[in-house]
């Protein structure tokens, strides 16, 4: 994450988000941390919402938290594939930085997931991700969220181009 940070300190665990609607997946992007693939359709405000990997301290608990997060089923079915900031990258002269994402690969004998919908989404191996550098500036004023068009799934590895946000022609999720 720390190179990430200089690269771009100011999409720093931004979150994007984007959906395929022909493959029915969606994608969330904690930019210079990791990737995660849902191999079916979340509505963009329960992708927004952080999934809870923490718990007290002292009483190993699931609350009180001053945000709201989601739990994580214990379920394999229920769970995003994730991907971990592998690499980052300047790319050309016009402040555009890739960043590539990469699975783990689950210990033999795991308990994947054998769903339909999970076999596609297993051949994914990494997810790079370009993105134009964001000013701290503007981030810090306007708060903007980003989208990411799906470019494509070509060699188990999916593109992902971040651009700001089209408010006059959202096309958010819902469910």
């Amino acid at each position: 994450m720390v190179g990430a940070s200089t690269m771009d300190i100011g999409r720093v665990l931004q979150q994007s988000i984007c959906h395929d609607l022909k493959r029915k997946w969606s994608v969330s992007v904690s930019w210079g941390y990791t990737a995660q693939i849902y191999p079916w359709l979340v509505a963009d405000n329960v992708l927004g919402m952080a999934l809870q990997t923490f718990r007290t301290w002292k009483s190993w608990g699931n609350e009180p938290f001053t945000f709201n997060t989601r739990p994580i089923s214990p379920e394999p079915c229920d769970q995003p594939l994730v991907y971990f900031l592998d690499n980052v990258d300047g790319v050309g002269e016009n402040n555009v930085t890739l960043t590539s994402y990469k699975r783990l690969v689950p210990a033999p004998g795991s308990n994947d997931c054998n769903r339909d919908e999970f076999r596609s989404a297993f051949a994914v191996h990494s997810v790079n991700i370009t993105s134009p550098t964001m000013d701290p500036v503007e981030w810090s004023k306007t708060m903007l969220q980003t989208t990411s068009p799906m470019d494509g799934v070509d060699n188990s590895v999916i593109q992902i181009r971040i651009k700001r946000c089209d408010f006059e022609h959202p096309v958010p999720l819902q469910r």
